[in-house]
């Protein structure tokens, strides 16, 4: 018997072998239930999962071929979750959304907010999760690595003003794992940066990272050049340049760059060697 709050439902689901979306106190027994073969092929697990049963899950399952999965970013066990994705051949499609409503500002704390992590402790800022997650993607590298799409979007329901540093850990763990890989995504098709806009130093970053890549075809990206345009104009030429270059190595057949803020004409000037983007001397 399993305590679940509608067992009947997901278990019905479980046994015909539909998608299964659970609810957050169900995800653990459902992860569980997962990490047996089954003919489930799309599992939504919107709520912290144990790390050791997300990991006997990908390690086990050999049916799942797309999992929606949230991450609560403060406390997530990368280099485990990382190594057991190396160990899943047959995962198609992975969509992460980052939790980074526990990375705070420190003038926000409100000590009387129960559950709130302390963004001063080093462990859960936004300064020691990036220092963890450099191996998030690490399993891209692996020659058994099936993974054709990669979405990550930010959860995100701080105020305005709080910056969110989901696109620098995205930015640096792909990255990371491309600098010690010196490759990533032998089968990545489709990538979607869709958490906060990207500064153009990450977007360089992430440029980078993708020129590393051998099969992606599909790329998008949420930007926001610098507000101050005068201020903002060579970073974000010189990531626009990347992106370009990275571009230039790939068999890609779709880029779309979401821009919501300061002057798309700074970002991408027409330069004057004709062509393509990037191609020749000219300007991207």
């Amino acid at each position: 018997p399993l305590a679940l709050a509608e067992p009947l439902e997901v278990l019905r689901d479980y046994m015909y072998g539909t998608d299964i979306d659970l609810l957050p106190r169900e995800a653990n027994v459902g992860a569980a239930l997962m990490a047996t073969d089954s003919a489930v092929t799309d599992l939504a697990l919107p709520c912290r999962v144990a790390p050791s049963i997300l990991a006997t899950l990908l390690r086990e399952n050999t049916t799942l071929k797309k999992l929606n999965l949230a991450v609560d970013i403060s406390r997530f066990d990368a280099a485990s979750f990382s190594s057991a994705m190396t160990a899943n051949t047959t995962l198609r499609e992975l969509r992460l959304k980052l939790d980074m409503d526990d990375i705070i500002d420190p003038d926000e704390l409100d000590s009387d907010v129960e559950g709130r992590v302390d963004p001063n402790d080093p462990e859960v800022s936004s300064e020691g999760v990036m220092g963890k997650s450099d191996a998030v993607f690490g399993f891209l590298a692996s020659d058994t690595c099936g993974i054709e799409t990669i979405v990550i979007e930010c959860t995100n329901n701080t105020e305005d003003d709080v910056d969110c540093p989901c696109s620098a850990i995205v930015a640096r763990s792909l990255r990371s794992a491309s600098d010690v890989h010196g490759w990533l995504g032998p089968k990545l098709r489709h990538l979607d940066v869709a958490c906060c806009d990207l500064s153009s130093s990450k977007l360089h970053d992430i440029a980078y990272a993708l020129r590393l890549t051998t099969a992606l075809r599909d790329l998008e990206l949420s930007w926001a050049p610098d507000d101050d345009v005068a201020a903002g104009a060579t970073d974000a030429m010189a990531a626009a340049r990347a992106v370009s270059w990275a571009l230039e190595t790939l068999p890609i057949e779709r880029v779309v760059v979401r821009m919501s803020s300061g002057d798309p004409q700074a970002a991408f000037v027409a330069g004057g060697g004709g062509g393509r983007a990037g191609g020749g001397g000219g300007e991207p």
